[in-house]
């Protein structure tokens, strides 16, 4: 089963990112199409896929899911190589509840090489 990474920008200008095994229907369900979908797109609707990435497998797009996740917007953009819109990038939305965001320094924005997230092979401590 292939698993990928995916992030959408929903009507507000808000990047969603998540994982799943088949983007055509995570992106109906995001959109109201079918049922399911993130409580927090389905507000924010209409959604458009910007970017996909494969993952190895369900492990590795949970990590790299997480690692983008705590990624500032303007690193987000330049990652998935998205048009950075000024007044977004000057009225960020706060992060999602990760009080350590600034401890933890964010990776280097000089070059999207090192934009690269954690290798897949560390510890799998994750229960699904």
């Amino acid at each position: 089963m292939t698993w990928y990474i995916y992030v959408v920008v929903c009507f507000d200008n808000s990047f969603y990112c998540g994982i799943t095994t088949n983007i055509e229907r995570r992106i109906k369900q995001h959109n109201g199409k079918l049922t399911g979908g993130a409580k927090y797109t389905r507000s924010r609707r209409p959604c458009r896929l910007v970017y996909k990435e494969k993952a190895e497998n369900r492990s590795s797009a949970s990590k790299k899911e997480y690692w983008f996740k705590k990624l500032s917007r303007k690193q987000k953009e330049k990652y998935i190589n998205y048009p950075s819109d000024s007044s977004s990038s000057t009225n960020e939305p706060p992060s999602a509840g990760t009080s350590s965001s600034e401890a933890a320094s964010p990776p280097d924005t000089s070059s999207v090489d090192s934009i690269t997230p954690p290798s897949a092979g560390s510890s799998s401590s994750s229960g699904n």
